[in-house]
Order: C-alpha cells, then sequence, then structure tokens
C-alpha cells in the first residue's frame, strides 16, 4: 500500500515537472523570440529547485525519464541561444 501511494506521488511529480517545463519553453519562446508576453521568472526558480530536489531524491530512475530531460534540453538549447542572440 505504501509502495503504491509512493509510485503515485513520483508519477505526479513527473508529470507536474513536465508540464511546468512545456509551459517554460513555450514562454520562453515567445519572449525572446517574438517579444510576446512576460518572462515566468519566479516560476522559472521554482521549476530549477524541484528538478534539482527530485534530481537528488530521486536520482536514477529521475534522470532516465525522456518526459523529464528532453524539456531541460530543449530549455538549456534555449538558453544558449538567448545569451548568443541578446548578447
Amino acid at each position: 500500500m505504501v509502495k503504491k501511494i509512493i509510485f503515485e506521488v513520483e508519477k505526479l511529480i513527473y508529470n507536474s515537472l513536465s508540464l511546468i517545463s512545456i509551459l517554460l519553453i513555450i514562454d520562453t519562446a515567445l519572449y525572446h523570440f517574438l517579444n510576446l508576453g512576460t518572462y515566468l521568472s519566479d516560476i522559472t526558480i521554482y521549476y530549477c529547485g524541484a528538478f534539482l530536489y527530485c534530481g537528488v531524491k530521486f536520482k536514477q530512475k529521475f534522470f532516465c525519464r525522456k518526459s523529464i530531460m528532453i524539456p531541460f534540453y530543449i530549455m538549456v538549447l534555449q538558453t544558449i541561444l538567448s545569451l548568443a542572440i541578446y548578447s
């Protein structure tokens, strides 16, 4: 019973991080490349903190999930492009 609850919590964390990362990717693209909307810096900071915390807590299971890592790599690429374009 406890393992099932822990599995459901992990699944909820994975899905919420995936959703937030996709939201941040869209927001960053709209803000930096199309000059639309506002940049959600508070959510970005919370996402980074949650990403680091979950990476330490769940270790290998966390970094093997494609739904977590692919949006993370896209955000890193967007950051590099933003720095290259606006610096």
